[in-house]
């Protein structure tokens, strides 16, 4: 289930989001296992978000990715969103779903299907028309885009 907290910024004290990660890239480099990139979930988030595949895993766990584009690429260079969304699906970490893109969204949601995951958000994230969330802020289930939308208004 998608678990998510509504959070309102202050200017002095900043986002209070607090025990939700912000710092996803310095998570995922300290947290990050080679065998997750041999799942292939995983390798999924890569390919559907940075448009780059899982080249090699090392025998010392060193990971290439490579992309039409940019090339060899190391598993360093990933996006933040795809970082994000590779931190939910293997950790029980809370994740400030401020550091994903809207692309992000679809598999969000795959990944609430597998497991409890929440994340913090400040911005109104492009949900579909149809979804299901708790919003934690006060426990409601919701079912639609709009009953986001409506909870995320009041809530702020």
């Amino acid at each position: 289930m998608l678990n998510i907290y509504i959070y309102e910024y202050d200017k002095y004290k900043g986002y209070p989001a607090s025990g939700y990660v912000s710092d996803v890239k310095g998570i995922f480099d300290d947290e990050r296992e080679p065998e997750w990139f041999k799942d292939d979930f995983v390798k999924k988030i890569i390919q559907d978000i940075d448009k780059s595949v899982v080249r090699t895993i090392s025998d010392d766990g060193f990971v290439t990715l490579t992309n039409d584009i940019l090339g060899e690429l190391s598993v360093n260079q990933l996006s933040s969103g795809c970082k994000a969304l590779i931190l939910l699906y293997k950790t029980d970490f809370k994740i400030n779903g401020d550091r994903m893109g809207d692309n992000c969204v679809p598999l969000l949601l795959e990944i609430a299907v597998k497991k409890d995951i929440y994340i913090s958000l400040h911005h109104i994230m492009q949900f579909p028309e149809k979804f299901e969330a708790v919003i934690v802020n006060n426990g409601e289930r919701i079912h639609s885009k709009n009953e986001y939308i409506d909870w995320t208004i009041e809530l702020e």
